[in-house]
């Protein structure tokens, strides 16, 4: 059999590695598998891991690509009435349109020059800079007749990243609110000739309070009706104009070797916490009993050293 005979440094690193290993075990049977979730965090050092998932940007620019390549284009207008594209129906047509481009500011003189030439004009426009990043929305009216139009001049302008039309039909609604206005204008007719008859002073107020009610019906559908045929006759077209952005290099993070050991280090400790934690109630029990049986013992010892030596 064969002796290895340890020097005491040599017993030191070995009692060294069995208590970092002893720390490790048991935070990690004390630990959850989804991270360290459970101890005291250390702020600006150590967090609790979250799993999370990354999509790589090579695989969001393919699919900006692709939305580029597959956008459909809009129908030509050119030679056609917008009674043939409506079949006579009222609709209210409205666009959004993301648009890429290399410079914003010429690109929104652009489409405020375009919304003139179509026969509109600018309803609002909005501008704001982020970084290096520039934003600017646009909203346009343009008559019914040149919508598509348009907004084909608009995706002209650079790289489009989202489209989106939209056709609300107020056939119904419109027709509607004309017959329930026109039978509160015979309503009001007709009030107007009985008030022509009233006799006392309380017929003339009931009849002026209700002809004042039917009045106030009548200009409220009078303002819908009116919102209806603007908005049918000039089509809305919202532009949000962007300039490309730069993929960045990934930045590595000359902190996370430290973060990374510190983790490593709260890790052991706590380990071992737990292990003293364990361990304590069974050492206040059992050095005393350790130490009676060693007294104990040792009086024995003398007991049976002395008996010998009276034999001798």
């Amino acid at each position: 059999m064969i002796s290895v005979k340890l020097t005491r440094k040599s017993k030191v690193a070995l009692a060294i590695a069995a208590l970092f290993a002893l720390g490790l075990g048991v935070n990690w049977l004390t630990t959850p598998p989804s991270g360290f979730t459970s101890g005291p965090a250390i702020p600006g050092v150590f967090q609790p891991q979250i799993e999370q998932t990354f999509i790589p940007l090579s695989s969001i620019k393919s699919v900006a690509e692709n939305l580029a390549a597959t956008t459909t284009t809009l129908p030509s207008t050119a030679g056609q009435t917008f009674s043939s594209l409506t079949n006579g129906r009222m609709e209210i047509f409205s666009a959004s349109i993301a648009v890429e481009v290399k410079d914003v500011k010429a690109a929104l003189t652009q489409i405020a020059s375009l919304a003139e030439q179509f026969g509109g004009f600018v309803a609002g426009s909005s501008a704001s800079a982020f970084s290096e990043n520039e934003v600017a929305t646009i909203i346009i009216k343009v008559p019914k007749d040149n919508f598509f139009q348009a907004v084909n001049a608009v995706r002209a302008l650079g790289k489009v990243k989202n489209l989106e039309t939209r056709s609300d039909d107020v056939t119904e609604e419109f027709i509607d609110l004309k017959a329930r206005r026109d039978n509160l204008q015979k309503e009001e007719q007709r009030l107007q000739d009985i008030l022509k008859l009233g006799n006392t002073v309380d017929d003339v107020l009931k009849v002026e309070r209700e002809l004042e009610r039917v009045r106030g019906e009548i200009e409220s559908l009078t303002g819908r009706i009116n919102f209806l045929e603007r908005n049918v006759e000039m089509s809305s077209v919202m532009v949000t104009l962007s300039k490309p952005t730069a993929e960045k290099a990934p930045e590595f993070d000359w902190t996370e070797p430290f973060r990374t050991g510190l983790a490593f280090l709260y890790s052991v400790v706590r380990g071992l916490m737990i292990t003293a934690f364990i361990i304590a109630p069974f050492a206040v029990i059992g050095t005393p009993a350790y130490a009676a049986y060693r007294y104990r013992r040792s009086k024995t010892a003398k007991a049976e050293a002395l008996a010998t030596s009276k034999s001798v």
